[in-house]
């Protein structure tokens, strides 16, 4: 019995590291470059030897030359396209370990992190408008109600026939496919219209109200979000302290650059009391520790919160 229990274990365990090959390591000269042109947290990771050759990683990678990129790296078999922002030269792949030592000594690849998978954040719920004046300004702006624009909640799917959006709610191409009450309650925040209960009003009332999947951590199709007339996209979703201005962050400033009336607002990530474990401020408590280079974007917001008593939340 001992015999079977242990031939089972060895089966499982072989079948689980099958295929995924040795630990990459980068040379002297490989190595300073990807010191400067990895994320931190992915060059510690390959320091320590825990990326494996063959095992398959989600990576945002930023490029000089878009066309460049696909004739040097299209060909690859273990490569899949994810997401794309060309107009910044922005792209989330996934591939297998062993490509980065060939893309850390290609000249047009700028920089490489982690696609890490998002979560959501802190689900707030009694939330008091009049701590921020939003039911005084309901109250002596009545007009002024986010009518005329839309607002696009990225996460998960919500709640689409509740009764606190009827009528507002616009289909989109990238929406998520997945509900989450998540989504539903910060849409409520945001644009919910007070039909069920004064509850369930929110700040811009008026609005109408979109989603996309936060599945794909470059934005949205610009040209999408401009046929929606989306004017604030909302991202209360993180992946884990990082704190350096990564690819996703680039490619949210270049829209909205391109685009000066649409402004993306970030959760902090209620991280307040925690440190990053690497980059330069690796173990500096109470500093640099948004959830998500994103989140370090120049144009965008970045938003704290306050309890009842005005304390910050961490």
């Amino acid at each position: 019995m001992r015999f079977s229990l242990f031939s089972l274990f060895l089966f499982f365990f072989v079948s689980l590291t099958k295929g995924q090959g040795n630990y990459i390591e980068l040379n002297q000269h490989a190595n300073s470059i990807g010191e400067k042109k990895l994320a931190p947290d992915l060059f510690q990771l390959i320091s320590q030897k825990k990326v494996r050759e063959k095992e398959a990683y989600r990576l945002l990678v930023g490029v000089t030359d878009w066309e460049m990129f696909k004739r040097n790296h299209m060909h690859n078999p273990n490569l899949q396209m994810l997401s794309e922002y060309i107009a910044n030269g922005s792209v989330q792949i996934k591939v297998n370990g062993n490509w980065l030592q060939q893309a850390v000594l290609d000249t047009n690849i700028q920089f490489i992190s982690n696609a890490r998978k998002p979560f959501t954040e802190r689900e707030l719920t009694g939330f008091d408008l009049s701590l921020n004046s939003i039911s005084a300004a309901h109250a002596n702006w009545p007009t002024i109600n986010g009518e005329g624009i839309t607002v696009s909640i990225k996460e998960q799917l919500l709640d689409t026939l509740d009764i606190d959006f009827k009528g507002r709610y616009l289909a989109a191409p990238m929406a998520s496919k997945d509900l989450q009450t998540h989504a539903t309650t910060m849409a409520t925040i945001v644009a919910g219209g007070g039909n069920s209960f004064y509850t369930g009003k929110g700040v811009a009332w008026g609005a109408n109200i979109s989603n996309a999947d936060f599945s794909n951590l470059l934005p949205d199709n610009l040209a999408v979000l401009q046929q929606l007339k989306v004017g604030v996209q909302n991202h209360s979703y993180g992946v884990g302290i990082e704190n350096y201005y990564g690819t996703d962050a680039q490619a949210y400033d270049a829209q909205m650059n391109q685009d000066t009336s649409l402004m993306h607002v970030f959760s902090a990530g209620n991280m307040g009391n925690q440190s990053s474990t690497s980059g330069m401020y690796a173990g500096i408590v109470g500093y640099a520790n948004l959830t998500g280079s994103f989140k370090m974007s120049k144009n965008s917001l970045a938003i704290g919160a306050t309890d009842l008593f005005n304390q910050t939340v961490s």
